[in-house]
C-alpha cells in the first residue's frame, strides 16, 4: 500500500469517528487525500465557486512555529473548520482541514447573512439542516 492510500484510509476512518468532512492539503494547499464523509455544509464550503479553497484560514509563509490545531472560520460568517498541522520530524509537512460546522447559537445570523450568497435557497436549505455544535465538543471530537 502506498503512503498516499494508508492516508486516505487513515484519514476516512478518523472522519468517520468525529463525524467532521477531513482533507489533508500540502503546504501549498493542494489536496494530497480525497475528501472523507463529506457533508452537504462542507461540500458548499469546498466547491463554492465564489470562494474558491482553500480559504484565507491557511497561513502563508513560515508554519515553523505551528504546533497545533486551531478553530478556524472558513470564510463564511459563523461556519467554523479545524486546521492542523501535520508534523514531520518537527516541521510543518501538511494541514489537515476538518469542518464544516456551525457555532451552537449562531444559526439565525448565518441564516440571515445567507441570503447574500450565490445560490441562497441551497444555503438555507442545508444550514437549516446543520446541527449546532459547541467548540469544545467538536474539540473533544
Amino acid at each position: 500500500m502506498n503512503i498516499k492510500d494508508f492516508l486516505q484510509h487513515v484519514q476516512d476512518a478518523y472522519a468517520a469517528l468525529t463525524d467532521l468532512s477531513i482533507i489533508m492539503l500540502d503546504l501549498q494547499h493542494q489536496p494530497v487525500t480525497k475528501v472523507s464523509n463529506i457533508t452537504k455544509l462542507a461540500e458548499l464550503i469546498l466547491f463554492s465557486p465564489d470562494k474558491p479553497f482553500p480559504p484565507s484560514c491557511f497561513p502563508n509563509g513560515d508554519n515553523t512555529q505551528w504546533q497545533r490545531p486551531m478553530v478556524v472560520q472558513t470564510g463564511y460568517w459563523g461556519v467554523k473548520a479545524i486546521v492542523a498541522p501535520v508534523l514531520v520530524e518537527q516541521k510543518v509537512e501538511y494541514f489537515i482541514w476538518a469542518g464544516a460546522f456551525i457555532e451552537e447559537e449562531t444559526k439565525p445570523i448565518i441564516k440571515e447573512r445567507c441570503s447574500q450568497f450565490p445560490n441562497s435557497q441551497i444555503w438555507l436549505q442545508v444550514i437549516e439542516q446543520t446541527k449546532e455544535q459547541t467548540i469544545s465538543m467538536v474539540e473533544k471530537s
